[in-house]
């Protein structure tokens, strides 16, 4: 378990696998582009004592810039994200 630290919150982004990987005429969309699309959403993991809006379980739109990508038990990849409290734009369900 990972605990973030200053006005930072651990959040988890969308699984891009769970969207449609054709466009309506048929045009196959990369994995890449998938996951830069869907990066701006997901659920938040953990958040820092010192973070007072974002709550830990709440689903968020979000500007990221730090990624880190670890290894789970089994050796399955799980990406997930630090995101300043400020660089939430804004929560979708709240918890």
């Amino acid at each position: 378990m990972i605990r973030p630290l200053h006005t930072y919150c651990l959040i988890k982004p969308d699984n891009p696998a769970d969207t449609e990987r054709k466009t309506k005429s048929g045009l196959y969309v990369p994995d890449t582009h998938l996951f830069k699309v869907n990066a701006t959403q997901g659920t938040v993991l953990e958040v820092s004592p010192e973070v007072k809006k974002v709550k830990k379980g709440d689903y968020v739109i979000f500007n990221h810039r730090v990624r880190i990508i670890l290894n789970d038990e089994l050796g399955e990849r799980i990406e997930q994200f630090f995101v300043k409290e400020e660089d939430v734009l804004g929560i979708i369900k709240a918890k």
